[in-house]
Order: C-alpha cells, then sequence, then structure tokens
C-alpha cells in the first residue's frame, strides 16, 4: 500500500505514543526535544525516522506530509537568522513549505529503556545491562485503587498488561489488603452495586503498585476500564524513587572476557565503524563494559565506579582520555554516528509497533546515515 492509499493521521494521535516511549520530561535541562515543525493538527501520511535531518532524508519524503521524526532536533539554537542558501536552513524552509512536521527524541530517548545506550549495549552483546547513571526526572509513583473483590484478578491483571508493577527484573509486582468499601450513590448515578440514596457496604481490596512515568497514562486508562465502578477511587502520589529502567549509560558485561584489542575490533565489527580509537593495554583481559552512545565521557567516574573495565563511546577529547587512564579505565572511542545509530534503528522498530498496537495505519521508514569518513586500510579495525 502507497502512503498515498493511506489514511492522514493528525499527529496529535500519534504523539501520546512517542510520550509514552520516551516522555520529554526524561530530556536533559538543556536540551530541545518534542514538536519543533508544525502543529498537532497536522495529518501525516507516513513516519520517516532519522539520525539527522539531511538532504537524502528531505529527498525520500513523499508527496503528501510526513512525520520526520529525528534523534538530534533541527532546531536546538535560536534561530536568530533565515538564510535559505545555508543548507540547514534550506531544509528547515522546505519542511514548513511541504507543511510536515518535525518532532526531536534526543537525550529523552538516550535514556528510554528501550533506547540509544540500550540499544548500543544490545549491539554489542552485552549481558545484564543495567542503567549506568539514573535519570532523575524519571519518577516512580505509587498508585493505589480499591476493587471489590469479584473484579480483583481482572483490575490486577489490566494493571500489570499496561506495564505497571515493574521493578528491575521482576514485573505484575504488587500488594493488596482487604476491606470494606461504603458508599452512598446520588441521584444520577449508574452504580454496579447497590442503589440510588441507599448506604451499601461492599468487600473490597486495596491494590497498590508502582508505575513509571512513560505508563503512567496507559496503566491509568487499562484500571479504569476493568473496573466495574461508575467512579473509581484511585490515588497516584510520588514514590520517593527513580525508574530504574531510565538513565544514562549501561553496563554489563562480554560473554566471555577478550584482549582489549580483540574487544576493539569487536566494536568496530558490531556497529560497521572501520575508524576507532582506543586507549589501554592491548593484551588486557576485559569483560565489564560500559557503554554510552554519542558524547558520554563525561561519564568515566560513574563508569570506574561501578567496576567497568572499559568504556565505550564517543567525541572524545584529550583530557578525556587522561582521565580514563587515572581512573584505570581502558576507553573506546567508536564515533558519534556509530555508537547512535542502533538507537535510532531502534526507534523506528519502537515507533512501528506502538502504531501497530493503537492500530494506526502508518509506514514507517528508517534512514541510516552513511559514514563521513571512509577508510582505506580495512585490515586493521581499531587504532591503538
Amino acid at each position: 500500500m502507497s502512503a498515498a492509499d493511506r489514511r492522514l493521521v493528525p499527529f496529535a494521535r500519534i504523539a501520546p505514543l512517542l510520550a509514552a516511549l520516551a516522555p520529554e520530561a526524561w530530556a536533559e535541562p538543556w536540551d530541545r526535544v518534542g514538536l519543533q515543525l508544525g502543529s498537532p493538527a497536522t495529518p501525516v501520511a507516513e513516519v520517516h525516522v532519522a539520525l539527522d535531518l539531511t538532504d537524502p532524508l528531505l529527498q525520500a519524503l513523499g508527496p503528501a506530509p510526513a512525520l520526520v521524526l529525528v534523534h538530534h532536533p533541527p532546531l536546538f539554537h535560536p534561530w536568530e537568522r533565515v538564510d535559505p542558501t545555508r543548507p540547514q536552513d534550506a531544509r528547515r524552509l522546505g519542511l514548513l513549505a511541504r507543511g510536515d512536521v518535525t518532532y526531536a527524541m534526543h537525550t529523552n530517548w538516550d535514556q528510554a529503556p528501550e533506547g540509544t545506550d540500550a540499544a548500543l549495549a544490545k549491539a554489542l552483546g552485552l549481558e545484564e545491562a543495567a542503567v549506568l547513571v539514573p535519570c532523575p526526572r524519571a519518577q516512580l509513583h505509587k498508585l493505589v485503587v480499591f476493587v471489590p473483590r469479584t473484579h480483583e484478578a481482572a483490575v490486577r491483571h489490566a494493571l500489570a498488561q499496561a506495564g505497571a508493577g515493574r521493578l528491575g527484573r521482576y514485573e505484575a509486582a504488587s500488594f493488596s489488603a482487604a476491606g470494606t468499601g461504603v458508599f452512598r450513590p446520588l441521584p444520577g448515578a449508574h452504580p454496579s452495586v447497590g442503589r440510588v440514596d441507599e448506604t451499601v457496604a461492599v468487600e473490597e481490596v486495596r491494590i497498590e503498585t508502582l508505575v513509571g512515568t512513560a505508563e503512567r497514562d496507559r496503566v491509568l486508562a487499562a484500571m479504569k476500564a476493568a473496573h466495574p465502578y461508575e467512579e473509581v477511587a484511585w490515588d497516584l502520589s510520588p514514590a520517593g524513587r527513580m525508574d530504574g529502567r531510565v538513565g544514562f549509560g549501561r553496563i554489563g558485561r562480554l560473554a566471555a572476557p577478550m584482549a582489549l584489542a580483540d574487544f576493539a575490533r569487536k566494536v568496530g565489527a558490531c556497529l560497521g565503524e572501520n575508524i576507532l580509537r582506543w586507549a589501554g593495554d592491548p593484551h588486557r583481559r576485559v569483560e565489564r563494559v560500559a557503554v554510552v552512545g554519542g558524547s558520554g565521557s563525561t561519564f568515566l567516574d560513574a563508569a570506574a565506579r561501578l567496576g567497568a573495565e572499559v568504556m565505550v563511546t564517543a567525541d572524545v577529547g584529550h583530557h578525556r582520555w587522561e582521565e580514563a587512564r587515572d581512573l584505570g579505565l581502558a576507553l573506546v572511542d567508536a564515533g558519534h554516528r556509530a555508537t547512535e545509530e542502533p538507537g535510532v534503528a531502534q526507534l523506528a522498530r519502537s515507533v512501528a509497533a506502538a502504531l501497530r498496537q493503537e492500530t494506526v495505519d502508518l509506514a514507517v521508514h528508517y534512514h541510516p546515515v552513511a559514514r563521513l569518513w571512509q577508510d582505506g586500510d580495512d585490515e586493521g579495525v581499531a587504532r591503538g
């Protein structure tokens, strides 16, 4: 089915799905994420996902308005001057003229459970990968709901299916306590239990569970749909702890220890990158690995503190190499594009899955970025 044959979908229907994958609140305070060009009411025919806003991406757009979903925000600094002869300005103006919608998912997607850093860890085959630095803005909330005992199982199942009760390597976690609910329906009410103007006592269960920011709206909707009452008694409050699935970087272990030089070659092979910089004893055996996609060398201390022997990131400056050496941490700089591209590919897959789940009939196109620099010597993947 071509884009022209598909039904146009207002971006406002897609926006909540993107927010569920990576809420804008997870982004760093300095970042510029979310809707950048276009209107929530704009109808779109397809979705195009890429690392950056580039000419090849624009050339791939069809005749109908599209959602252009990029990792790096095209509008990051204030737009003080518009010059259509400058490539970046021309691209932005072109999208505005076409009526497309441009949306950025940057540091919020970096920190998401399926995001940039999680995808990088998966691409390198890390096992038991955990968040390196938790996101302080990814709060867990405690949900309390009172349910008649006859519907306890149904509501508990609905909560778990919507994502409530996820704690580390556990899911569907909750607590319940029995009690008696008392209420009197007023005129105009349509009670499922009791009669109008008569006080009724019902054997109920108090269910408590934890809900992450990304799942909150979905969990509440599922809870209300499964609950038999016309008015559901529930409460949501901060749990005083962060969602451990959300944050910068991942730290895990290799399936088997290997020499640092071999690991650097493995990184190049896994990421399709034949120009790497790395530092450390080439014969040192490494097993515990930290990864941060993009410019992540500011997290060296966290990686060393959690016992990493080597860290994979990008854009490492001179003083960071010295810092890594002082920390006893080997370091691999695999390049910005290479360390973030697995996350962009995962973003396309996650968006496509979210659209399918909500029966939104839009095609999702992923546009990988070609390497900017080519190396004539493909024999030496890593440079010591």
